[in-house]
């Protein structure tokens, strides 16, 4: 439990936007910088999928590849 809150503070200090998925690419969770970026808390983001997240045009970039 001790390194899963060394990852988890570490995941909170970095500035780049970490999200974690599901299997179905659903945000199971997000760090601070994710967050911010979104404008939304956890509980906004968790769940969502990440074509919600992407404009159109990179969600069609990603499908393509």
């Amino acid at each position: 439990m001790r390194e899963l809150a060394g990852v988890r503070r570490f995941r909170d200090e970095v500035e780049d936007i970490i999200l974690v998925f599901d299997r179905e690419l659903n945000v199971l969770d997000a760090n601070r910088a994710a967050l911010r970026f979104h404008g939304k808390s956890l509980a906004e983001l968790r769940g969502q999928s990440s074509q919600d997240l992407l404009t159109e045009a990179s969600w069609q970039a990603v499908q393509a590849r």
